[in-house]
């Protein structure tokens, strides 16, 4: 049986942007645009995919307007074209507290949206 991507997700997505510093171990960091954020991953936009493959390490550094920094270990689980799908491997303790508070942040931002009077 073929299980989706969507459907193996454990949490849900929020769109976003920011600027994601995206290093495979042991080479040069990359430009990537954060899309969307979730309590497990993120899907990127890298600026090039060259020499990436699914299941590589890679850490990441994030930040969105106005947030701290987040630092994180993260395996690629998806690449397609210019996107690319993280999923976070280890954050230390300070780093997560805030990455938790973005993404609470984010789902409420959303909720406000769907249940605003349009």
């Amino acid at each position: 049986m073929n299980v989706s991507a969507h459907e193996r997700r454990h949490s849900p997505r929020y769109a976003t942007h920011g600027v994601v510093a995206f290093t495979p171990l042991g080479r040069a960091s990359i430009a990537a645009e954060l899309l969307d954020l979730s309590l497990n991953g993120a899907q990127l936009k890298l600026a090039t995919a060259d020499n990436i493959s699914v299941g590589d390490t890679v850490d990441v550094q994030l930040s969105l307007d106005g947030t701290p920094q987040v630092n994180a270990r993260a395996k690629v689980a998806y690449l397609g074209g210019e996107r690319c799908g993280v999923e976070f491997a280890d954050m230390d303790n300070h780093d997560f507290d805030v990455f938790a508070a973005l993404v609470l942040m984010l789902e409420h931002r959303q909720r406000s949206q769907l249940f605003s009077p349009g």
